[in-house]
């Protein structure tokens, strides 16, 4: 199993991955395609303090972590990177709805398979879970503009430290529970569309596509300061 999908499959512990786990939610092809140049979700709904704090602490030595076990063992959520969330899903129509190139039919079918998409990855995640969100987002572009997965090692690390820096972070913390939401979906929808992007054009032998995920996956890195190494 591609060492992303680690992150999804075990969550925040090191515990053995299962080989029959599914792919992670940035191989669901459903997901639209974005197109350059790009506003991603992420650069919508997280605004540029907030980004900055977390790509300084994500890239700052940090050996010592709170580790939150296997995400199976997990509470449904940790409060402390958790929110309260609406009876309905906040960022898929707005982010189609932003989409150029779609009449309305377009931007409909594009909210359904944003929402598929955010269904798809809590099967396989913990749901609500905003920093398991964010480790999905950044490793994911990290293994799209790289070209090549991420090391099991390098997926555990970004995943604790998501956990168990992110709730200390000022910006994050003075988050309302309807702001955590909207940077939870845009995260995850953000890494399933350069993550899905990436997958089709590898399926399609496609080296402009894939080139062009490359580009998007270190645009969204460069929103938090980190470089794709």
């Amino acid at each position: 199993m591609p060492a992303l999908a680690l992150i999804l499959a075990v969550g925040l512990g090191a515990a053995a991955v299962r080989p029959q786990e599914p792919e992670p939610p940035a191989a669901v092809p459903a997901a639209p395609r974005p197109t350059a140049p790009w506003r991603s979700p992420v650069e919508t709904y997280l605004g540029p303090a907030l980004r900055a704090e977390i790509g300084a602490v994500l890239m700052a030595e940090a050996p010592d972590l709170p580790d939150g076990g296997p995400m199976k063992r997990r509470p449904a959520a940790v409060k402390a990177v958790s929110f309260k969330a609406t009876s309905q899903r906040l960022v898929p129509e707005p982010v189609a709805g932003r989409m150029k190139g779609l009449d309305a039919q377009g931007r409909k079918a594009a909210a359904a398979s944003f929402r598929k998409l955010l269904d798809a990855y809590e099967q396989d995640a913990p749901k609500h879970d905003v920093a398991h969100a964010l480790a999905f987002c950044l490793g994911t572009c990290r293994q799209v503009a790289r070209g090549k997965e991420l090391s099991t090692p390098e997926a555990q690390d970004l995943s604790r430290r998501a956990a168990g820096l992110l709730p200390g972070l000022p910006g994050f913390a003075a988050l309302k529970d309807r702001d955590r939401q909207a940077m939870y979906e845009s995260l995850i929808l953000t890494g399933g569309m350069v993550g899905g992007l990436a997958k089709q054009a590898a399926e399609q032998g496609d080296a402009g596509a894939g080139r062009q995920a490359q580009i998007l996956a270190g645009q969204v890195l460069a929103l938090f300061g980190m470089d794709v190494q």
